[in-house]
Formats: C-alpha cells, structure tokens, sequence
C-alpha cells in the first residue's frame, strides 16, 4: 500500500491548526501551579477545589483538541482530499503591517467596482436590455450596488486599520513581558526571587504571546477580506 502525503499552505483565512492547539496549550499553561496536599481525613476545601479546577481545565482542552482534530478533518475535505489523508498545515505567515499604511482606498474602491462580478452582470444586463423600463431598473440597481460595494469596501479597510492597531498593541505588551520575563529568569538563577514568583511571570509571558497570536490571525484575516473585496468579492447587498 502506499501511503501519500501531501504538503500545502495554509488558507490565510483559516485557523491554523497546530497554532490553535497551542493557543488551547496556552490556556492549560496560565493555570496557577496547585499543590493538592493529601491529609488525614481527607483534602482541605481549597485543594479539593484546586484539584477539580485543574481537571476541569484538562477535560475542556481535551474536548477542545477533539474539536480542532475534528476542524481539521473538514478543511482536509474542503481541499478536496480523505478525511484521514496525511497533510502537514503550515503555520501563520509574519505580518507586515506597514502594508495598511500603503493603501489608497480610493483608487482601491474604483478597482474593486470593475472587478466586482454582481456590477459586471447588471452592465451586461443594462447594455443588452431592449425595454426603457428594465433599461431604467438596471441603471438604479448598477447605482446602489457600486455604491454598496464602495460602502463594504471602506468598511473592510476600517476593519483591518482596527486589526492593525490591536496587533501593534498586542506585540508591544508581548515584547514587553518577554523583557520582564527574562529578567526574573536572571534574578531565579540568582536566588533573588523564589520559583512561583517566575512562574507568574512566565504565565503572564505567555498570556501575552497568545494575545498577540490571535491578533496576528485576526490582522491577517482582515487583510485578507480587504484583498479580496478590491479583486471584486465584495457583496452588493
């Protein structure tokens, strides 16, 4: 039998994969490091809570890797391959934000009303109508969907400067606890700060990387809804 496996990027709109179960990974993570201390008669109250706190977290990040699995096997499908077809998704491409402050909307509005195929049809429509009545019903119809797709559009790009600014944000707070990070790592290693101390920081690291990943998707899929409205996807209605 021979066993095929197929490489391919991931769809810019999609979720990675593997980068969501590090995301669920990361949750797990900032959970606070409980000691259940065992005594006789029983546990205390607060460690007995600990305890199922912590079971409950690692049964929802179960049920949250079955659901990925599960999310994964229906992109594999969508792609036109077995559910259980052997593919390696990539992971998210960099960002590159400075790309928003190169953008004309203007001219991006005028190009996304000629590529737009809902406009094209109405013209067809509009050029090869006999009757003054329909001619008259396609020239208000052409009118309001330029207008909507010159409206969505605009909306688009105001979505990804949003996308921009909370990715910038995000990273700046990241950078920032990364720094922090490292410097309790260093007062650790000299016996200045106890370990729970630096464990803290490194929860509060890490809660700030996953921040800044899920803004990073979130710029990219804003990029790429903007991208597609200008190469004519944008809805007329």
């Amino acid at each position: 039998m021979v066993s095929l496996t197929r490489k391919i990027e991931p769809l810019p709109v999609k979720v990675s994969i593997g980068h969501a179960i590090q995301l669920c990974n990361g949750a797990v993570c900032q959970l606070p490091h409980f000691g259940v201390h065992i005594r006789q008669g029983g546990q205390h109250p607060r460690h007995r809570s600990a305890a199922e706190a912590v079971t409950n977290a690692k049964a929802s990040l179960q049920s949250a890797k079955s659901s990925l699995e599960q999310t994964k096997q229906q992109l594999i499908i969508m792609m036109g391959w077995n559910y259980n077809d052997s593919v390696e998704i990539g992971s998210l491409p960099d960002v590159d934000t400075s790309v928003v402050s190169k953008i004309n909307v203007t001219s991006d509005i005028q190009t996304a009303i000629a590529n737009n195929y809902s406009v094209k049809i109405t013209e067809r429509r509009l050029a090869n109508s006999q009757s003054e009545n329909n001619r008259a019903t396609y020239t208000n119809t052409l009118a309001n969907q330029k207008e909507t797709v010159s409206t969505n559009v605009k909306n688009a790009y105001n979505s990804l400067v949003l996308a921009k600014d909370s990715y910038d944000q995000a990273k700046t707070s990241y950078d920032l606890a990364e720094k922090e990070r490292a410097a309790a790592e260093l007062r650790l290693s000299a016996g200045t700060i106890t370990k729970k101390t630096y464990e803290k920081q490194e929860s509060a690291c890490l809660s700030a990387k996953t921040s800044m990943e899920t803004a990073k998707l979130s710029f990219l899929t804003a990029k790429v809804t903007y991208d597609w409205a200008v190469a004519g996807l944008a809805s007329v209605s």
